[in-house]
C-alpha cells in the first residue's frame, strides 16, 4: 500500500513520471499476485531489482561520463547470486544489516558527469545518502527526491542545475545536511524548509536566489550553518534565525564569500567561469600551485611585473624583491583558501583573515 500511496502522489503532480509509477505498480502487484506461492527467498528479490532499475534509470540520463566512471554499472542475469552486485557498482553503497542488497547510498562527487539529475532517484526508497556534487549535471531539482523516507543528505553543490528549490524537499523529514551551493538556482528559498526538524546545514549561496530569508528559519532548532552568500536576496538575516544560531548564520557565509573574493581578485578567475567543470574549483585551481607555483595563476593585471618588482600596489615603491613577493601572495592564497573551505567548522575566522593580511601588507610595505 506505500508504494501505491507513492504513486499515486506522483501521477497527481507530474504526468512525466508515470512510467515511474507504472514501474511501482508493476512490482507491487508482482508481490501480491505471488504471495503464499513464491519462496519468501524470491519475494526480496523484487525491491532489489528495483533499486538496480532505478540506478539504470539514473544512467540513461547522463550523457557525459569521460572516464568511465559508471562502467562498472552492469546488470547480472538475474540469479540470486548477483542480485547484489549492484552494491559493488561504483559510487553504490548497501549498508543496511536489516535489508541486505538494498541501495543506502549513491556517491559519485567529481566525476566529471553531465547530464540530468533522474527523478527515477525516488524509487531508492532506503537512500540515505545522494552525493552528486563537483559534475556538471544541468536541469532542475527533480522534485521526487522529497519523497525519499531515509534521505538524511543531499549534495549537489558546484553543478549547474537550474529552476527553483522544490518544495517536495520539505517533506524529507530526516534531511540533515542539504548542500546546494554553486548552481543556478533561481527564486525564493522555501520557507516550508522550515519543517524539517533534523535539518544540521543549509547552504544555498551562489545562486540567483532572491526574495528574504524565511523568518520562520528561526525554529530550526538544530541549524549550525546557513549559506546564503553570493545571491540576491533582500533584507538581512531575520534577528529570530541569527541569534537562534549564535551569528553563525551571518559571520560564516561572509567569512566564505570573503575568501572566494581573495581568489577571484588576484587569480582573475570567477568560480563560475567555464574553466571549472567536472569537479575543478577555484580552490582546487589555486591548491595545485600552491604554494611554490603560485606566480602562475596571478592575474597579471594586478602584478603587472616588468622587471621582476611589483609597481602598483605603492607608487612611492621603487621595487619589492620577487621572492618576498611570491612568498607574500602565497600568505594571501592561503587566507582565501582557509576562509573559502566547504566546512564552516574548518574556516578561518574573519578577525583572523584581518590580521594576517595586515601582517602581509607591512610586509610588503616595509620592503619598499
Amino acid at each position: 500500500m506505500e508504494g501505491a500511496r507513492t504513486c499515486c502522489i506522483t501521477c497527481r503532480f507530474s504526468p512525466a513520471s508515470k512510467s515511474m509509477c507504472v514501474l511501482l505498480l508493476l512490482l507491487a502487484g508482482s508481490l501480491l499476485s505471488t504471495t503464499h506461492a513464491v519462496p519468501t527467498s524470491s519475494l526480496s528479490l523484487a525491491p532489489i531489482a528495483a533499486d538496480e532499475q532505478a540506478l539504470h534509470s539514473f544512467r540513461a540520463l547522463v550523457t557525459g561520463d569521460p572516464h568511465g566512471v559508471l562502467s562498472s554499472w552492469t546488470s547480472g542475469n538475474g540469479t540470486s547470486a548477483n542480485v547484489t552486485g549492484m552494491c559493488s557498482w561504483r559510487g553504490v553503497g548497501c549498508h543496511s544489516r536489516l535489508h541486505p542488497g538494498r541501495v543506502t547510498s549513491l556517491e559519485l562527487p567529481s566525476s566529471n558527469l553531465t547530464g540530468a539529475v533522474s527523478p527515477f532517484l525516488a524509487n531508492l526508497t532506503f537512500l540515505r545518502t545522494l552525493n552528486l556534487s563537483h559534475n556538471s549535471f544541468s536541469g532542475n531539482i527533480p522534485w521526487e527526491l522529497g519523497f525519499l523516507p531515509r534521505l538524511w543528505y543531499l549534495d549537489l553543490r558546484h553543478n549547474s542545475v537550474q529552476g527553483m528549490i522544490p518544495l517536495s524537499l520539505a517533506r524529507a523529514s530526516k534531511l540533515r545536511i542539504l548542500q546546494l551551493e554553486y548552481n543556478s538556482l533561481m527564486g525564493e528559498i522555501p520557507a516550508n524548509l522550515s519543517s524539517l526538524p533534523e535539518l544540521e546545514v543549509l547552504d544555498v549561496g551562489a545562486n540567483q536566489l532572491s526574495g528574504a530569508v524565511p523568518p520562520s528559519f528561526g525554529s530550526l532548532s538544530k541549524l549550525t550553518y546557513l549559506g546564503l552568500y553570493l545571491n540576491n536576496l533582500a533584507g538581512g538575516i531575520p534577528p529570530s534565525l541569527e541569534y537562534g544560531m549564535d551569528g553563525k548564520a551571518s559571520i560564516q557565509g561572509d567569512v566564505y564569500s570573503y575568501g572566494v573574493l581573495l581568489l577571484e581578485m588576484f587569480t582573475g578567475k570567477r568560480p563560475t567561469d567555464s574553466l571549472f567543470q567536472g569537479g575543478k574549483t577555484l580552490q582546487s585551481y589555486v591548491s595545485a600551485c600552491h604554494p611554490d607555483r603560485i606566480m602562475e595563476i596571478v592575474d597579471p593585471t594586478v602584478l603587472p611585473l616588468n622587471n621582476g618588482y611589483l609597481s602598483i600596489l605603492d607608487s612611492s615603491c621603487d621595487g619589492i624583491d620577487a621572492k618576498k613577493l611570491q612568498e607574500c601572495m602565497a600568505s594571501i592564497f592561503r587566507v582565501g583558501l582557509q576562509c573559502s573551505q566547504e566546512s564552516s567548522r574548518a574556516r578561518m575566522h574573519i578577525s583572523n583573515a584581518i590580521r594576517e593580511l595586515e601582517v602581509i601588507n607591512d610586509a610588503l610595505v616595509n620592503d619598499c
